[in-house]
C-alpha cells in the first residue's frame, strides 16, 4: 500500500515528504518528546497551550527554548532525525540522503533545513499537532 504523500516548495526547492511508517514515526515521536518536551517547558507559560507554542502567542519565551534546546539535542541526534525524514523525502525529485542534505542546505541556507523540518514533522505527526 501505498504511503500518503506531500508537497511543497521551500526557497527553490521542491520537497515532497512520505508519511513514516508506524514503527519510525513512533520511535521519532518519543525521541522527539524526549528531546523538545523539557525545551518546550522551559518556554511556555503556566496555562499556554501547544496550539499558543504553533501560533507564537504570547506566553511563549522562544528565548528559554532557545537556551534549552543545545543541552538536550546533539548535533548526532539531529542528524538521526535528519537521516529518518530524508529516508522519506525527495528535493526537487532526489532523494534527501544526508550529502543531498549537505548541498541543498549548504552555509547560508539553515532557515531552508528548519523550514523542511517544521514541514515534514508537521506533516508526519499531524493528527497528534491539531487534536
Amino acid at each position: 500500500m501505498k504511503r500518503e504523500t506531500k508537497t511543497t516548495t521551500i526557497g527553490n526547492h521542491e520537497y515532497t515528504v512520505e508519511a513514516l511508517g508506524s514503527k519510525e514515526a513512533r520511535k521519532l515521536f518519543f525521541e522527539l518528546l524526549r528531546v523538545l518536551g523539557p525545551t518546550v517547558g522551559a518556554g511556555v507559560a503556566a496555562g499556554a497551550s501547544f496550539r499558543d507554542l504553533l501560533s507564537d502567542a504570547s506566553g511563549v519565551d522562544l528565548g528559554a527554548m532557545l537556551r534549552e534546546l543545545p543541552s538536550r539535542l546533539t548535533e548526532k541526534e539531529l542528524d538521526n532525525v535528519l537521516r529518518l525524514l530524508g529516508e522519506q523525502s525527495t528535493v526537487d525529485d532526489r532523494p534527501l540522503t544526508l550529502e543531498v542534505q549537505e548541498e541543498v542546505w549548504a552555509a547560508g541556507h539553515l532557515k531552508e533545513m528548519l523550514s523542511f523540518l517544521r514541514f515534514a514533522l508537521e506533516f508526519q505527526f499531524r493528527d497528534f499537532l491539531t487534536a
